[in-house]
């Protein structure tokens, strides 16, 4: 998730002792995952490189058309502690072989004259710059153009991994065929205790690792989300609740956003080829949200103003959504 926090300072207790302290666990793990971290690292250290080959290639084949009835629009948030390696995440997202009809970055006006020559130069190119006067942090992703654009399909994106090529075109393929259905390419298995609770964040199976559909999945915004025209109605309704319920969750907001307006989950199950960019991660809210127990209540607070609703049949079937379902059926083959 993004945050609109200012940027932290690295120091010993949050740069080299933390990567030292990492590198001792990893001792203590299986061979096959010791191969899995160094494979990792090493796709890290070359994402940059990738990035502009893929760029570069194309600007020589023109993106497809996305097919669908109405406008897509691609949506991101940013702030400055994510600037220098921002225009890297943009290239990706701009590189795709599906064109949407808005390639969007969300800024806070207190940043704007912050953005980067870099990021800046990528609106020839096909990125439209906006700026949101609130500091919604990472709700800025979706808040401001479901405002703008209240009957597009959205797709989200985060502003700190390098997306392959056919990341959108393979979202939209499975939307095609899963109708009624946000669509992800990560997402995580709720699990519960022998109460029936809901066990913490931190415990719950992570990265579900092929395809899935599922009442207990939780599609989470880190490897792109696609929201079906109509499935954000009861969000833009809802007004500015998450403020007080789930400042910092945004994907638990949106979980039960479009929950409540009755439609399921489906992950492509690609969660694991997403790379986040080295040094990104060190402004991110995972402290807060995992180790810091953050989403866990927020997800309690959830629980008790809309009910239960993870691991349970979503809400019956509204007009809006057999709407969407029907223009997601009639959407052009890629």
């Amino acid at each position: 998730m993004s945050t609109h926090e200012p940027p932290e300072l690295p120091n010993a207790s949050t740069g080299w002792s933390r990567h030292l302290a990492r590198w001792r666990r990893s001792l203590n793990k299986p061979w096959r995952h010791k191969l899995a971290s160094v494979a990792h690292g090493l796709q890290r250290l070359a994402a940059p490189l990738t990035v502009r080959w893929h760029w570069l290639r194309a600007r020589h084949a023109p993106p497809r058309p996305h097919g669908l009835p109405g406008e897509l629009v691609l949506s991101l948030t940013s702030f400055p502690g994510r600037f220098p390696v921002l225009h890297l995440t943009l290239m990706s997202l701009l590189g795709q072989t599906v064109k949407p009809d808005h390639v969007v970055l969300w800024v806070d006006e207190a940043y704007a004259d912050l953005v980067p020559p870099k990021v800046r130069s990528l609106q020839d190119h096909g990125l439209s710059i906006r700026t949101w006067p609130q500091d919604i942090k990472s709700y800025m992703k979706i808040i401001p153009s479901l405002a703008r654009w209240p009957e597009a399909t959205f797709v989200t994106a985060d502003d700190d991994i390098c997306y392959w090529p056919t990341w959108l075109e393979e979202l939209l393929a499975a939307s095609a065929h899963r109708p009624g259905h946000v669509v992800c390419h990560r997402a995580h298995r709720v699990l519960r205790d022998d109460a029936g609770r809901l066990r913490a964040y931190r415990d719950w199976r992570w990265s579900v690792e092929e395809p899935a559909c599922g009442d207990d999945l939780f599609f989470t915004g880190v490897g792109g989300v696609l929201y079906p025209a109509g499935s954000l109605q009861r969000c833009a309704a809802e007004g500015d609740r998450y403020r007080a319920l789930a400042p910092h969750g945004d994907d638990i907001w949106l979980n039960w956003m479009t929950r409540l307006q009755g439609y399921g989950v489906f992950t492509t199950g690609r969660g694991q080829r997403l790379v986040s960019w080295l040094g990104s991660q060190r402004s991110g809210l995972y402290r807060h949200n995992v180790r810091g127990h953050g989403n866990d209540e927020a997800l309690q607070h959830m629980t008790q103003v809309y009910g239960d609703l993870l691991g349970r049949p979503p809400t019956a079937s509204t007009p809006a959504q057999a709407a969407s379902c029907a223009r997601m059926a009639s959407m052009t083959a890629l």
